[in-house]
């Protein structure tokens, strides 16, 4: 018999909130999810597409939403978004706000950060952030 194939929903938290009026609205979508049977949803909010949603590198972006989220569902939650720092990370698990972290810019910048984070030498990632090198432009996408 072949193993069953994880389904996960990547919830870009803004997009919910373009469909949903509101919080609430967003994590009964999430509800209707995991009653059909999703396996993990991580909560993340930025892309270069869409910049002002990328976080400010200061902290667990949507850690909040996350908390509320783990209230809702009773699957696995992932949040994606300003981990830079292994004391974040571990505290974001430890406190039972996620379940699991997910890291997209500072692993490409930090390729062996796994390494290091096991290893205890990983140093805060410092982040770059999307310009156009034109501040009027800049300013209207998000940095």
């Amino acid at each position: 018999m072949a193993a069953a194939i994880p389904k996960d929903l990547r919830s870009f938290f803004f997009d919910l909130m373009a469909t949903a009026k509101t919080a609430a609205d967003s994590l009964a979508v999430m509800k209707e999810l995991a009653n059909r049977g999703i396996d993990l949803i991580e909560i993340s909010g930025g892309s270069y597409e869409r910049p002002k949603m990328m976080g400010d590198g200061q902290g667990a972006t949507f850690i909040d939403y996350a908390r509320q989220a783990k209230a809702a569902v009773d699957v696995p939650i992932m949040v994606t978004g300003s981990f830079r720092t292994r004391e974040g990370i571990e505290e974001a698990v430890a406190s039972g706000d996620t379940d699991l972290v997910g890291l997209a810019r500072p692993l490409v910048l930090v390729p062996d950060l796994p390494h290091q984070l096991q290893a205890g030498t990983l140093q805060p990632v410092q982040v770059p952030h999307f310009s156009t090198g034109w501040h009027q432009l800049d300013r209207k996408v998000g940095r």
